[in-house]
């Protein structure tokens, strides 16, 4: 019939754990939100589901292309995503009590629903052999450029920056 595409690519334990602690926290956020009775909770309990991801795309390095924009798209996207939802809470600006009603709050849920959607799909495209490689490569070159430094130089690094930070802090 067809060739045998399940040895193809061995998936990444570190994006399936994410995956599956994904959907452990969308269920959980699902709970607080329907259960949240103020703005201020829910719009936090939203902040806090999205942070992660936040973070987490922040630090990737794909390689592919197609794994590039997806990045960038899913990091500017919950970036805006966050900074709306802070501005909401930092303004002061108060939301329609009709927004905080079980219909509304369901299709929140759902809609971010979709990072679960996207924490498989990054479970499946970024276990590719060219990304793992690319990861190994990245960690090699860092224990490579740390090898020859001596943890004198190390402390040496952070007593000179935080001397800087400190005394920026005292002409302010």
């Amino acid at each position: 019939m067809g060739k045998d595409h399940s040895n193809d690519k061995d998936y990444n334990n570190f994006y399936g754990v994410r995956a599956a602690y994904t959907i452990v926290v969308w269920f959980a956020l699902g709970n607080t939100i329907k259960e949240s009775a103020t703005q201020s909770a829910l719009l936090s309990t939203v902040i806090l589901f999205l942070l992660p991801f936040l973070l987490d795309y922040f630090t990737q390095e794909p390689i592919e292309n197609k794994n590039i924009k997806r990045r960038n798209y899913c990091l500017w996207a919950t970036v805006i995503l966050v900074a709306i939802i802070q501005g909401f809470t930092w303004s002061g600006f108060n939301i329609h009590p009709a927004f905080l009603n079980v219909w509304i709050k369901i299709i929140l849920w759902f809609s971010l629903g979709s990072y679960v959607f996207l924490a498989f799909v990054d479970w499946s495209t970024l276990s590719s052999k060219k990304e793992v490689q690319h990861r190994e490569r990245i960690k090699e070159l860092t224990r490579q450029r740390r090898k020859y430094e001596s943890m004198e130089d190390r402390v040496d690094f952070y007593r000179v920056n935080n001397r800087q930070w400190a005394t920026k802090k005292t002409n302010a």
